[in-house]
């Protein structure tokens, strides 16, 4: 459903509504689930303060399920992030985590069974598969996030939140 102000000459700065899309506001948590092969659509609002002070999105499955964490361009409209699920250590949940911060993260990931020997590196670095360098950055303004349920069989649960660095917890206007 679009609002439509033609009495006052146009549209006068109120954004479409589409029923599909739900707003996801800083700090507080969406729970719902997702159809195999399936998107759930959520609008966040990106302010300056967030992309100073930096944040994450975070979406965990509490009944292990597959899916991926998307975040749209909001002026083309392509991918600018994808993460994919992965299980959590103690293998009960799966997670993905998007940060955006003024400073490089990393990830951390366990190892392949026979890629390494582990008689030839340090235990530490024999207990590691993966370990990335993400350096996500971002701009204020309105962006599309979709959790895609890449189950084969079935609903994805998922839990979402956006997660500010700062405790000074703004909602968007």
């Amino acid at each position: 459903m679009y609002v439509n102000y033609f009495r006052t000459g146009g549209l006068t700065g109120a954004r479409p509504t589409d029923s599909r899309i739900q707003d996801l506001y800083w700090g507080w948590g969406i729970e719902s689930k997702v159809d195999r092969q399936h998107g759930s659509f959520f609008r966040l609002t990106v302010e300056d303060i967030h992309v100073e002070n930096g944040f994450m999105l975070y979406c965990r499955s509490p009944n292990k399920g597959k899916f991926k964490l998307i975040l749209f361009d909001p002026t083309t409209g392509s991918v600018l992030y994808q993460e994919d699920s992965i299980k959590t250590r103690d293998r009960s949940v799966t997670q993905a985590a998007l940060y955006f911060t003024n400073f490089s993260t990393y990830r951390l990931g366990d190892p392949v069974p026979g890629l390494l020997r582990e008689q030839d590196l340090p235990q530490l670095f024999s207990k590691l598969d993966v370990f990335q360098q993400n350096n996500h950055s971002i701009t204020p303004g309105q962006y599309l996030i979709c959790v895609y349920g890449d189950n084969f069989i079935g609903k994805t649960t998922f839990a979402l939140l956006a997660l500010p660095a700062q405790n000074d917890i703004r909602e968007a206007s």
